[in-house]
């Protein structure tokens, strides 16, 4: 896995997942603090996960599409250079 460092050196993955960490403590300390029943917090969970899967595969799909429009363009300056 490439790891690309920013300029201040700590590595994309680093901090992306450092991001992940903090919404995961954010979200248990809100379950912790939740003045509502068990019911409507796994209702409310469930429906923010389908929406987070929901934002996973649009945003897959786009990046699809950009990989798929580099490649054409590199084809295209690879048969101009040849």
């Amino acid at each position: 896995m490439i790891d690309y460092e920013n300029d201040n050196g700590i590595g994309y993955s680093a901090l992306g997942i450092a991001l992940v960490a903090g919404a995961v403590a954010g979200a248990v300390t809100a379950l912790l603090f939740a003045p509502q029943t068990g019911d409507r917090t796994r209702e409310q969970l469930r429906h923010q996960a389908n929406r987070a899967w929901d934002r996973v595969v649009a945003s897959r799909e786009r990046m699809n599409e950009r990989v798929e429009e580099l490649l054409d363009t590199i084809a295209i300056y690879r048969q101009r250079t040849q």
